[in-house]
């Protein structure tokens, strides 16, 4: 795993509040074991691949990157909250409310 990953399923560099961005490195999804379906996976592949698309763009405000940044941990967040629905039903809710 690339040393500068925040954890596996951050695939931004963890030093993104200094205004550095850094293009996301490759590295393979270990986490097939925790319950990852192959759409999961190639959807934080996407993420990631949106994130170095992103660094491209010009003219962007001091915050716009933080922002960035925040909007794909929060997608990251619902794919492992998929992964949580699985590994344990009574905890987390699979049932839409009533």
């Amino acid at each position: 795993m690339n040393s500068q990953s925040a954890c596996q399923g951050c695939y931004v560099h963890p030093n993104f509040l200094q205004h550095q961005p850094v293009p996301f490195i490759q590295v393979p999804i270990i986490a097939v074991s925790l319950g990852l379906t192959d759409n999961e996976k190639e959807i934080l592949q996407l993420l990631a691949e949106s994130y170095n698309k992103y660094l491209s763009l010009n003219d962007k405000l001091e915050f716009d990157d933080l922002d960035f940044v925040r909007a794909i941990h929060w997608l990251q967040s619902m794919i492992a909250l998929r992964v949580a629905r699985r590994i344990d039903p009574k905890i987390w809710r699979t049932e839409p409310l009533k």
